[in-house]
């Protein structure tokens, strides 16, 4: 396959140096840096059980119900927020609880299947804690 790129004038002249220190043709460089690149990305694999474990762990509240969520939030640190709406405010946040727990089986499992840690999975996956505000 070929492929043509256009790198910043700095980068091309790194690749250059490395491939020269090394003594490689600037292309075999650029390969090499690559391979080692792809090896360190998240494999992609496609097997049933690891589709249907993603579509598992990817289930989440409409964001309609964040919104709400985030703005009970901002109520309850002003200490604006009424009775009602911190039963609503609980009541939500017990709902995001139980989505976690949920999820944790079916990430646990992806992560056996694809042979990595826990916390390597959630780092692949991208998941981060949400900064919900509540103390």
């Amino acid at each position: 396959m070929s492929l043509t790129i256009q790198l910043p004038s700095k980068l091309e002249q790194q690749l250059r140096e490395q491939a020269a220190s090394e003594g490689l043709q600037l292309d075999r460089c650029v390969l090499n840096v690559l391979k080692g690149r792809a090896k360190a990305l998240p494999q992609k694999h496609g097997t049933d059980r690891e589709a249907e474990l993603l579509e598992k762990i990817n289930v989440g509240l409409p964001d309609e119900t964040w919104k709400e969520y985030f703005h009970l939030t901002k109520k309850r640190q002003k200490e604006t927020i009424t009775t009602d709406e911190l039963k609503q405010l609980i009541a939500i946040t017990d709902q995001i609880e139980e989505l976690h727990a949920d999820r944790m089986p079916y990430l646990i499992e992806l992560a056996a299947l694809r042979n990595v840690t826990l916390e390597k999975l959630i780092r692949d996956l991208g998941i981060k804690r949400r900064n919900n505000g509540i103390r």
